[in-house]
């Protein structure tokens, strides 16, 4: 096996399709050309970090680290991590992460992992920050828990959610002010955090709403939620992370 780590910027046209060959053949879909030059070439934030592992001349093996700034400082968030299923269980996972961790160690690094990747980080020395519970409340006292809080960043906003290449965006309103708001079933939306104007996104008038980012109010959906892991090797952050720089929000 041979891994290959290069910053976005580095990539050949080769490299990029090799990945997408990974990611697609992993995935039942996950996307072209265009999402990976909106995800990766267009990120605001710079250059983010990818590990390719090859069997011979094969890619077998892709994990990223997207550049994704919290408070001002450097982070990476640990996303598309795929492996062949013709090459699993040969430790390809567990290599590539510790290539990245070698070359981002004076960074901070987290990730949002899946119920199939969460043991092998936590294997690997990873650390839970946050249990995120799904909490389903009135989108008034939702949004209100949200009504002190800054607005998210407007270039953020713009590459992050208007400009994504496969997933609308919504916005709500309450008392005059805007709220980014996801689809998650026909009907059901989550909120991600205020904005500063609609920056153009549909409105929908949900009466019940999801939220990922309160800890202690009841209703919480039993057995639902996820993780944020953080690798606490090298840099840490005080606070949370919110649920809008998760990869799938």
């Amino acid at each position: 096996m041979r891994y290959v780590a290069k910053t976005t910027s580095k990539l050949t046209e080769s490299e990029i399709s090799g990945i997408l060959t990974v990611l697609n053949g992993t995935f039942n879909y996950w996307g072209d050309r265009d999402t990976f030059y909106w995800k990766y070439y267009e990120n605001p934030f710079g250059e983010s970090l990818h590990i390719l592992a090859y069997d011979g001349t094969e890619g077998v093996g892709s994990v990223s680290f997207w550049r994704n700034d919290i408070e001002n400082l450097r982070s990476y968030q640990c996303v598309d991590l795929a492996v062949l299923p013709t090459h699993r269980r040969k430790n390809i996972f567990s290599k590539m992460i510790g290539v990245a961790e070698r070359y981002l160690d004076d960074s901070y690094i987290y990730t949002f992992p899946g119920g199939y990747s969460r043991p092998g980080f936590l294997k690997l020395g990873w650390s839970v920050k946050r249990r995120m519970r799904i909490s389903a409340q009135l989108t008034k006292v939702i949004l209100g828990r949200h009504e002190n809080n800054q607005p998210l960043p407007d270039e953020f906003v713009r590459w992050r959610f208007i400009k994504h290449p496969s997933t609308q965006y919504y916005f709500c309103e309450m008392n005059g002010r805007p709220y980014l708001i996801t689809q998650r079933r026909k009907n059901i939306y989550a909120v991600g955090g205020g904005l500063s104007e609609r920056f153009g996104l549909p409105k929908v008038n949900p009466w019940l709403m999801l939220s990922y980012d309160y800890l202690h109010i009841p209703f919480c959906i039993p057995g639902k939620g996820g993780y944020i892991l953080e690798n606490t090797c090298y840099k840490t952050l005080d606070n949370s992370i919110p649920s809008y720089y998760a990869d799938t929000f």
